[in-house]
């Protein structure tokens, strides 16, 4: 599930949502391109992230995203911040997250996020 806040206050057409602010929250799941419209331009994207990104097949089968998914996502949605939450405690030290960063780069989401690039897929 996910869910998106925005304030009264919240301007569409600013770049930075003037002196409003918008919140979009991700529970458990798989990334999902209309909750990235929907929360197009968030001031804070809050977004789960239970797997590394060499663990794909198993956020797959386990409905949940990896670390470059969910970087993605705020990438797509041109969230101003990240919060990246429910990582999987099977992972004994902090991730890697200039390796997920460059997973990113790779799915083609930092050079494409005005252009509409996709949610989603493996590295």
């Amino acid at each position: 599930y996910a869910v998106v806040l925005t304030s009264a206050a919240f301007d569409e057409g600013s770049a930075d949502g003037g002196a409003g602010w918008r919140v979009a929250y991700s529970g458990d799941c798989r990334p999902s391109e209309d909750f990235a419209r929907a929360g197009q331009g968030s001031t804070l994207l809050i977004h789960e992230a239970t797997f590394e990104g060499d663990k794909q097949e198993e956020a797959d089968k386990k409905k949940h995203c990896t670390i470059p998914e969910a970087m993605n996502v705020g990438v797509i949605m041109d969230a101003r911040f990240t919060l990246l939450t429910h990582f999987s405690q099977r992972y004994p030290k902090f991730p890697d997250l200039g390796a997920a960063l460059e997973q990113v780069r790779r799915l083609g989401a930092l050079e494409n996020s005005r252009g509409g690039g996709g949610v989603g897929g493996g590295a």
